[in-house]
């Protein structure tokens, strides 16, 4: 799960564009992005918007609170993850399942460990300004991303090579099959995408 959110890691912080020298997860995700349909790039720029809009909000916090207690604090997407999803989604509490099979389930993902990890990720940094390759590019690591840790994705992936992101389902990362493949910063991207 490294490419996808280097891919989007190096794009939003490091601001390196697909074409530039060393950046071939960026590259692979600009790719999948590629064959993403307008519907859905035209989430991914809301969803990138309000990512923007979130950091630059947290930049402008007297104080950077690093431990921000479950419950607590604004919703933010990059620095109380954990509140938005909370607000998003009623029914999930401090914890969602690993492995989500069915009727079963495995484990447990922290959803404040989450936002933690993220807003670690950010700390100083400003995030690009919106572009149609990083639209496409964020589009293509969430894609890529889901389709190791949400099973209808992976098989539609494995039965549609050449057209696999198109009008595939988009689940909010807590609802994905195997949520604990998802790298922290692709849960951040993937609940900004899930947002109304």
């Amino acid at each position: 799960m490294c490419l996808p959110s280097t891919a989007t890691k190096q794009t939003l912080i490091a601001q390196a564009l697909p074409t530039e020298s060393g950046n071939a997860a960026a590259a692979l995700a600009h790719q999948a992005g590629r064959q993403a349909t307008a519907n859905q790039v035209g989430r991914m720029h809301r969803a990138f918007e309000q990512i923007r809009q979130d950091n630059l909000r947290r930049q402008e916090t007297a104080q950077e609170r690093f431990i921000v207690p479950p419950g607590t604090g604004e919703p933010n997407l990059v620095f109380n993850l954990a509140a938005v999803i909370r607000q998003r989604d009623r029914g999930v509490g401090e914890f969602v399942p690993k492995v989500e099979t069915g009727d079963q389930s495995y484990g447990l993902v922290s959803i404040d460990a989450v936002s933690a990890v993220v807003r670690a990720a950010f700390v100083g940094q400003e995030i690009t300004k919106q572009s149609d390759d990083v639209v496409r590019i964020l589009m293509g690591a969430l894609l890529l991303a889901l389709s190791v840790a949400h099973e209808p994705v992976a098989r539609r992936r494995a039965e549609a090579p050449g057209e696999w992101t198109r009008d595939v389902g988009v689940p909010p990362p807590w609802e994905a099959t195997y949520p604990v493949l998802l790298d922290p910063i692709m849960w951040m991207v993937g609940t900004a995408f899930s947002l109304p």
